[in-house]
Order: structure tokens, then sequence, then C-alpha cells
């Protein structure tokens, strides 16, 4: 039996002089963040922002229109922080509010539901058995007043294609109508963790493994809202604004002048969300540009991995759903009808690596026809 959670139990963290309790410095421009991404202070901030957008932000609680395909399973986290009654639970009529997580799956095996565990899992989740990333989603989510979290690995059965098949057709209603989406940009695998040290000597932040998997490219910009765990510190990103724990980019700081904020950039400026649909600067306004955002979407997409190349074309496929509700005309294989024939002339990588498979259709490496980009491996423009 699901039942909501209640927003407005969310405590205050502030005291009246706007000091955190903690003892760290007031919040705004300049203020250093705390060394681990796990302290008071992190936290408190995160409810602030999540707590100001459910209050401020009507946008970023509009719906796209038309049925939200509820997931069948949802993890409840429980209620008591000994981590004891962690359990999978089915979804019936009501949807309570959720948080999702997006994370890399990486080369190792990890917990994950299936046939044969799933029973198990309904009734318990060993806290020993859960990964780093999966514990410190736990706690993200239950710190910040929720009860629930959507995990793929554990929300969808492994080893049923049935099931995948209907449970991923719903993956960007999934993000979409999600409360939060933890992002755990640092964490090559499972095993990782969210929470880590900041490292503060870091003058350029490396490649984050998270933006390499080509699944969680769409729920960046699917999702309403997120937090990021990075090098530096947590961000936050909504449809109305985003923040840093430093204070700078709420503090107003050109972003143009901030390598930093240069992933906040893409996000927000290159590809629109697609439920800003303003009069001025708005998707619906934006998208109907001749080979404007799509191009960018299949441009930068492409460059990401996965793990089964089975999953070109549905790994993007909640993005193309957005599209589709402008008018694009007809979708094939990642082309659209009003792109043409414009949209066949890409190009890819000639490396040989990166080369197009096997294209007999029926065959494991077959994924799309030969004349769409989704076809080939590696970039394409």
């Amino acid at each position: 039996y699901l039942q909501y959670c209640s927003v407005s139990t969310i405590p205050s963290y502030y005291d009246t002089d706007l000091r955190f309790k903690d003892g760290h410095d007031q919040f705004g421009f300049g203020r250093t963040p705390p060394q681990n991404s796990s302290a008071n202070s992190t936290f408190q901030l995160a409810s602030k922002w999540l707590h100001e957008c459910l209050e401020k932000h009507d946008i970023c609680s509009q719906s796209n229109g038309g049925v939200n395909p509820r997931p069948a399973r949802l993890i409840d986290i429980g209620t008591d922080s000994d981590n004891q009654n962690i359990r999978v639970c089915d979804v019936h009529t009501l949807i309570p509010p959720y948080f999702t997580l997006s994370y890399c799956w990486g080369g190792k095996e990890f917990l994950k539901s299936d046939s044969k565990t799933l029973n198990r899992w309904k009734e318990n989740i060993p806290w020993e058995l859960v990964p780093k990333t999966f514990q410190d989603a736990v706690i993200i989510t239950r710190r910040l007043g929720y009860r629930y979290l959507w995990i793929d690995s554990l929300c969808i059965l492994q080893d049923s294609n049935d099931d995948w098949q209907i449970e991923s057709s719903k993956m960007a209603s999934i993000y979409e109508h999600g409360v939060l989406n933890i992002f755990a940009a640092l964490a090559p695998n499972a095993d990782y963790g969210c929470f880590h040290d900041h490292r503060a000597e870091v003058q350029e932040e490396p490649p984050l493994p998270l933006y390499q998997r080509g699944w969680a490219f769409q729920e960046r910009y699917l999702s309403p809202r997120a937090l990021y765990y990075r090098h530096f510190e947590v961000y936050w990103r909504c449809r109305v604004a985003t923040h840093c724990e430093c204070g700078s980019f709420s503090a107003g700081i050109d972003e143009e002048q901030h390598d930093k904020f240069r992933f906040l950039r893409l996000e927000t400026d290159e590809i629109p969300h697609p439920e800003d649909t303003s009069a001025d600067t708005g998707w619906a306004n934006v998208i109907r540009l001749p080979f404007g955002p799509w191009e960018k979407v299949v441009q930068a997409y492409s460059r990401c991995q996965l793990s089964y190349i089975s999953d070109k074309l549905p790994a993007v496929s909640g993005l193309a759903k957005r599209f589709r509700q402008q008018e694009f005309g007809a979708y094939f294989a990642g082309i659209w009808e009003s792109q043409l024939p414009r949209g066949l002339l890409w190009h890819g990588d000639d490396q040989p690596n990166k080369r197009r498979p096997d294209l007999a259709r029926g065959s494991d490496s077959y994924r799309a026809p030969s004349w769409s980009w989704a076809s080939v491996n590696g970039a394409v423009d």
C-alpha cells in the first residue's frame, strides 16, 4: 500500500539571521562549499531549492498533457533511518511523489530485480546488498522528505523482455513526473556513490562518466528538477532556476564567463525544455527553426555510449516524443519528415571501430535502417 509523503512537513533549516544551523556561512556569493557533499548544509540548501521550486515555479510542475503512464514499481525506502524496511512495491492506482536516479551501470555486477528475486525484494532488500550509489540516493531521498524512489535496475525486471519493453516505453514519463532526479555524475558504476569530497584544487572539471551514458542524455532534459553531484560542488537545475552551493550562479554571475557552468548552458540554452512554451523564447518557437534543436540532440546524443546497441533509438525516444507534439510530421528512425531530405545528409566517424555494424534485419546488431544516423556507431554530424 502506497502512502503520499507530505511536502509541508519539510522543516525549516534556517535561523532568523540566515545562517545555517550547522555553522556554515550565510548562503550567497562567494560561499565556500563544504568539504563533502553529504554535509548538513548541502541538504539544507537542496531542501530550500526544492521547497522554493515546488511553491513558486508553476512551469516546473506542468504536465506535457495526455495520459501519464505510471511506473509498475517503486522502491519504498520506509521512514526509519536504520534502513531495515527498504523494499520494491507495486504501484496500483495512486502514484505517490517519488525521486528518480540517473547513474552509470558500469561493468560490474550489482543489485537488480528479476523474476527470481522480485518477490524477495518485495519483502525486504538487505542494506548490505544495496550498492553505494543506491544507498546514497536513499539517503538523499529521505533527507529531502520523501519516501519513494525509482531506480531502473530494481523497478524493471532485468530478465524479462516483455517487462522491459513496457517499462522502458514509460521512461520519459517516469523522469518527467518525478519530483526530483538525483544525478550521480561522478560515479562510473553503481558502487561508487554520490557523496564525495569536493575537489577544490581542480581548475577544469574532467569528463564525467554519467554524461557519456546514452540513457542519461534524455534524463537530463526531461526531469523537471535535478540535483547534480559533481567535482566542485552540488548544483541544482529546474525549468526556472539554476543554483550552486557557492552561490555565484544564484547571485547573477555571467555563466558565459564561468567555465564550471558550461554544462548548465548546454541544458538551458542549446536544447530548450519541451515544457517551455512561452511566446518569445519557448520550445514551441525554437523547435520549428529548420534543423535546429533536433540536430543538436542527434549530434550530442550520438557521442554518448550504450551498453546495448539495440537501445540506440529507444534511449532517445522520450525526447522524440516531445518533439512529436509539435509540427514535425512523421518520425522515421531518428529523422523527422519535415527535415527530409536534409535529414539524410548526416556523416559519421570513419574510424574502423566506429563503422556501421551488421545491418541485416533480425541480426543481433541491427538497430535501424542504413539511411538513419542510428545505424552507425560513434559520433555523427
